[in-house]
């Protein structure tokens, strides 16, 4: 059975039920509920009634007279209201009120009739008036309390917002409000989770930037666009339709999908002419050409059907490049003599090189590739980050375009640099400008290839274990200190031997450097302990 709730609870002595009876009418006639009825059910302990009707009242009116102020349950009664600051006293006898509430301002009714003015009376209802806005209606807090115990704290968010319709400013509201945050929150979780794209984890961020779940997302945005990034330079790689076509099934959002929707496009121009291509090269003829061209003025072959047709037109028979009489250290030296016996309308090509200078030149070009290399490099650690939103999707108009790059070295140096670090091998990139100045000299001094191609081996090696150990230590740094190949390499290290095989593989791998570069003589080690234990 629902209990009832009550705006005021009526305090009075028994024996002044005829006098207090008056009041309670006209204070129902304000439009408040009162009890003040002291029978109680059958079967109910008369205390515990009373303290539930004290706890369901918003208020206390305590009715002073010449047998109340001797009332135990009367002046129990008023100090239950004064001190949960909801007592209105008021007396009908000339009498002063008890000690624990002399303090409190009393209602001087002595006199009192319905119907007639009494300037104590209104100051009596607005007193009530006053404290029940205060403490609000007891039925609607009761009101609130069933609701919100039926919802609890295993709510969903409709429940929720139902409630805070019904009581917008309620006791519960504050705490309605947190639950619909948190449950919001999570659905937008559990959607990134279950559709766990970078962009979905991305949209959660934007959408709850102090979330529970921020790190969780950051972390999982990061893997994605590696894994995601991986995918997409095996497909520009690969460079054929199903390549890209798997990209775009596993990444219908992703980064690249406007760029891989044009690869597409491109491959599919690509194979009709290459269809072209053929059937002309097929019949070989100046019309099969010219039909080509008018499909492809800018096609693939257009240089080579043009020049097809030139030949035929001309009807120009190459000589062939003659054998090589001699080597010399330079190179290979031709006699230009072979041409002369040409016949008319053929053309003759010579080629000799006869001194070292050559060599030397492209040794000159090698240092200078170096010092670029090491100037873009060194740019790329200090602006990688402003440039990777040009570089990451490569185009020819970021080269014809008006962009501005950060990169010392501007644009070129940008891309050049971005290839190496994060398509490449990352910070060990910079191996390649030693290996550049190493060949360099070696042009320069003419020394011959195998003097040092040994130290042209060991940084290879170097550079690609370097380049792993990166991508196992720092693999979820937005730095991309060991590059996609690192990357790679270090994700499929891990998922397939593990932490521990990575620890015995790069052990391995530096005892099996050592050993190769050092090539200790274990067998000398044993001799000469042998030598000293017999002497």
């Amino acid at each position: 059975m629902p209990r009832k709730s009550h705006d005021i609870f009526l305090s009075y002595a028994r024996t002044d039920r005829e006098r207090v009876k008056p009041i309670v009418e006209e204070l129902r006639k304000q439009g408040w509920s009162v009890w003040w009825d002291r029978d109680i059910p059958h079967g109910m302990d008369f205390a515990e009634f009373i303290e539930e009707k004290l706890r369901l009242s918003k208020i206390i009116v305590a009715i002073w007279s010449e047998h109340s102020i001797k009332s135990r349950w009367v002046k129990t009664e008023a100090n239950e209201g004064l001190e949960q600051n909801s007592l209105v006293p008021a007396r009908i006898d000339e009498v002063i009120s008890p000690l624990a509430f002399k303090l409190v301002h009393t209602a001087d009714l002595v006199g009192w009739q319905p119907g007639k003015q009494h300037a104590e009376w209104n100051n009596f209802l607005g007193s009530i008036q006053e404290l029940l806005e205060k403490k609000g209606s007891a039925a609607r807090l009761l009101e609130e309390e069933e609701e919100w115990s039926k919802i609890g704290s295993n709510g969903t968010i409709d429940s929720y917002r139902i409630f805070l319709q019904k009581f917008p400013n309620g006791k519960y509201s504050g705490e309605a409000k947190m639950r619909i945050s948190f449950l919001e929150e999570q659905n937008s979780w559990l959607t990134a989770r279950k559709e766990n794209t970078a962009y979905s984890y991305f949209r959660y961020t934007k959408q709850y930037p102090q979330g529970r779940y921020l790190q969780q997302a950051n972390d999982s945005i990061h893997e994605l666009e590696r894994e995601e990034d991986s995918l997409w330079a095996k497909a520009e790689n690969v460079a054929n339709k199903t390549a890209f076509e798997t990209y775009l099934k596993k990444y219908p959002s992703g980064r690249y999908k406007d760029v891989a929707g044009k690869r597409l496009q491109q491959i599919s121009k690509v194979t009709e002419e290459s269809l072209h291509w053929e059937a002309a090269s097929k019949k070989d003829n100046i019309s099969s050409y010219k039909l080509y061209l008018k499909a492809f003025p800018e096609g693939r072959y257009a240089t080579q059907a043009q020049k097809k047709i030139k030949d035929k037109q001309e009807e120009l028979v190459y000589e062939p490049l003659p054998p090589p009489l001699k080597s010399t250290d330079s190179g290979y030296l031709y006699k230009p003599e072979l041409g002369k016996n040409r016949k008319k309308g053929q053309l003759s090509i010579k080629v000799g090189i006869v001194d070292d200078r050559v060599p030397k030149l492209f040794g000159i070009l090698s240092l200078f590739l170096a010092l670029y290399l090491f100037v873009a490099f060194t740019s790329y650690l200090f602006t990688w980050m402003e440039d990777q939103s040009y570089v990451l999707q490569f185009s020819w108009s970021l080269l014809l375009g008006n962009y501005e790059m950060a990169n010392w070295l501007g644009r070129l140096g940008a891309l050049i640099s971005n290839l190496f670090f994060y398509w490449g091998f990352g910070l060990p990139s910079y191996i390649f400008i030693v290996i550049l100045v190493t060949v360099g000299l070696g042009l320069i001094r003419r020394s011959p290839i195998s003097s040092f191609w040994p130290k042209l081996r060991f940084w290879l090696l170097i550079l690609l274990m370097a380049s792993i150990f990166l991508g196992v230590v720092a693999g979820r740094a937005k730095f991309p200190w060991g590059g996609a190949f690192g990357h790679s390499v270090s994700m499929w290290m891990v998922s397939n031997i593990g932490t521990i095989g990575i620890i015995a593989f790069f052990t391995l791998a530096l005892i099996g450097i050592l050993v190769w570069n050092l090539n200790p003589n274990f067998n000398e080690l044993t001799l000469r302990s042998s030598k000293k234990k017999g002497e």
